[in-house]
């Protein structure tokens, strides 16, 4: 995966930057971490890594990227945030 995350201050400050008021932020990792166990599961499914390599070289990729999501999430280098944005 290529993408580039900012944390959970910087979006707040973009939002904010964009005319809204934040309402409340929350890391919502502990409720989501069985995510990427449950996903490193699914992909042992040989018929999956078929489907992927019909569609394309981008969904082999983003299986591929599946441990190392894991390994980020339970390590504390990613985090799944909630940011509430409301207009002014």
């Amino acid at each position: 995966m290529l993408v580039e995350l900012k944390t959970i201050s910087v979006y707040s400050n973009m939002i904010r930057a964009a005319g809204l008021d934040i309402g409340g932020t929350n890391d919502l990792s502990t409720h989501c971490a069985k995510t990427w166990d449950i996903s490193l599961n699914l992909i042992k499914n040989r018929a999956l890594w078929k489907l992927a390599s019909d569609q394309g070289i981008d969904f082999v990729h983003f299986l591929r990227a599946f441990n190392a999501m894991r390994k980020g999430f339970a390590s504390g280098n990613f985090v799944y945030g909630l940011i509430v944005a409301r207009k002014k």
